[in-house]
């Protein structure tokens, strides 16, 4: 029996042998790219700042918003723009929505609770954003461009792509700061395996200014870049934009350094135009360069058809017409509606109503 049981322990010990060293020289036997090999391609990283404007604009990575970016909502609901919208206007006397999804009334009759599904995924996009963010500028330091051999032409390339990361960021950050007022705070050195810290609304604008100011000489001159991309004249707004509400953020009031960025944006050429007599509402212009947009959305009908810009009204340029209840826009899916309130604003005489 003992002879037995020695037999027995030595073939499974040559067994236990062979395998580690079977181990040790196989080799992967399907395609999978590795880090190295991934980032080593320059498109990379054109692909990666690509995803980060990408999650402005859509929802998901399928047609129609479908394999959602998010959980817990809707993929078409979930787009980034789409949600800030909803937050931005519905919740004021200037738009209502003629849908039922949910608790999306609840936004205008400010009786949300904690548990909104909108707000929660509202939340959650910001939180995405900033984490596609932080991904990108840790994968493209000098180690690591030094590491994959990335040449000196497309390392040029890059650093705007940082500087326009680093842009992305501070912009989330925005909306989380106005939104919610505390924001969990992570950045490029982040531990994903330890809770973040929770940062305050002054302590936000602090790290959302200093950060804009950083990145400025980096960013592309005004109007000079790609479509659809981020230059200074989009850093000078955003700066406007914390300056204007700075009492508000830090108790501090900042109106002349709100004026000083509005400035610079007026001298790159962008202006206020005037609202023309049949009323176009555009939040996002899609096609054009525009003089009163300084960021656009970008959307079109070969590869990104989904159920925000082509659908929902409010994230196109849009013409609306009177309709019992506000002002309805006159294609798309009917939802959105302007309260008569903002059009006699705008057309004090003689009134819409009257018409």
């Amino acid at each position: 029996m003992k002879i037995y049981k020695s037999i027995i322990f030595l073939f499974l010990g040559m067994l236990v042998f062979t395998a580690c060293d079977d181990a040790l020289t196989v080799e992967p036997r399907d395609n999978r790219v590795t880090e190295a090999e991934l980032f080593q391609d320059p498109a990379t990283y054109r692909g990666i700042i690509a995803k980060a404007y990408a999650g402005l604009a859509v929802g998901g990575q399928s047609g129609g918003d479908g394999d959602a970016d998010i959980s817990g909502i809707d993929g078409g609901f979930s787009n980034y723009l789409r949600l800030y919208w909803n937050m931005q206007e519905l919740t004021t006397d200037e738009a209502i929505i003629a849908w039922n999804d949910g608790t999306i009334k609840d936004l205008h009759g400010h009786v949300w609770t904690d548990g909104n599904e909108f707000i929660n995924a509202m939340f959650s996009r910001v939180n995405y954003q900033i984490a596609v963010c932080n991904e990108f500028l840790a994968l493209s330091t000098d180690a690591k461009l030094n590491e994959y051999n990335i040449p000196a032409d497309i390392r040029a390339d890059v650093a705007e792509y940082r500087a326009e990361a680093r842009f992305l960021r501070a912009y989330s950050y925005y909306h989380g700061m106005d939104l919610f007022g505390k924001m969990p705070f992570r950045d490029v050195n982040y531990d994903p395996a330890v809770l973040p810290e929770v940062k305050n609304r002054a302590e936000l604008f602090q790290f959302i200014e200093l950060e804009l100011l950083a990145i400025e000489d980096d960013m592309v001159a005004a109007r000079m870049n790609e479509y659809g991309r981020a230059d200074k004249a989009a850093l000078w707004m955003l700066l406007s934009k914390i300056y204007l509400n700075a009492e508000v953020y830090t108790g501090t009031e900042r109106n002349t350094d709100a004026i000083t960025q509005l400035n610079k944006v007026i001298s790159a050429g962008y202006t206020v135009p005037t609202v023309p007599s049949h009323f176009t509402f555009s939040l996002t212009k899609v096609f054009d360069r525009s003089t009163d947009h300084c960021m656009h959305g970008t959307w079109d009908m070969a590869t990104t058809l989904l159920w925000t810009a082509t659908t929902y009204g409010s994230s196109t340029s849009f013409l609306v017409r009177y309709q019992k209840g506000g002002y309805q826009s006159t294609h798309s899916t009917h939802s959105t509606r302007l309260t008569p309130s903002l059009v006699c604003l705008l057309y004090p005489s003689p009134s819409p109503r009257d018409s």
